[in-house]
């Protein structure tokens, strides 16, 4: 600045991929398939989006207009909007929230979203639901994936690489005074809950 100070600035820069389309419901079903061309592989992956997006909380994952999850040409799925990011939502505001109440937190422990983005009838839920209903035990599987991927040390690894700029001593991180280790306990938990309502939701995919 003009007096001589150096600023920082948090960023997040994504990679640039070509020749994408916007995975719209008819688009997805189409890669996925259905009966004896059921592509449980693809579906899977559905799955672990539907399980990643519980966890950070990430409401817009479809997008508005369906446009935040894509496709290339040889039917991988892309992620284009950082809206699932801890710390900040869509547009970029900062994730805030009572740190007292664990309801009005940005992370409640008790992650709700496991039922909304599949039973609400808008937003992801219109993606997810009619795909999940196709073979709901992917799930099952998805969740074995999910939790290997995701283990406490994962969990706490990936939380301290995206705030380590914040400090070189991890113990001093907090996250909108909330102590590091109080928010890599808080998803920890929200990864064991979404976990143990699989065979729940399952059962209701069914039905």
């Amino acid at each position: 600045d003009s007096h001589g100070k150096k600023k920082t600035f948090q960023g997040l820069q994504s990679s640039w991929v070509d020749n994408l389309k916007a995975l719209k419901l008819e688009d997805a079903k189409s890669i996925v398939g259905s009966g004896d061309k059921l592509n449980k592989n693809k579906l899977e992956e559905i799955a672990l989006i539907f399980l990643a997006s519980v966890l950070v909380r990430n409401h817009d994952v479809v997008g508005m207009f369906f446009d935040n999850l894509m496709y290339t040409p040889d039917n991988s799925f892309v992620h284009v909007d950082a809206g699932g990011s801890f710390h900040y939502r869509a547009q970029g505001d900062i994730k805030s929230g009572n740190r007292t109440d664990d309801e009005d937190h940005p992370y409640p422990r008790n992650p709700e979203e496991v039922h909304s983005m599949l039973f609400s009838g808008k937003g992801a839920s219109k993606l997810f639901l009619p795909l999940l209903q196709l073979h709901p035990e992917v799930l099952l599987s998805a969740s074995k994936v999910f939790e290997k991927k995701l283990s406490d040390e994962k969990i706490k690894e990936v939380v301290l690489n995206t705030w380590k700029e914040n400090s070189d001593n991890p113990e001093d991180i907090s996250i909108n005074d909330e102590p590091i280790d109080d928010f890599i306990d808080r998803i920890i938990s929200r990864r064991n809950i979404i976990l143990e309502k699989i065979p729940e939701i399952v059962t209701k995919l069914r039905h």
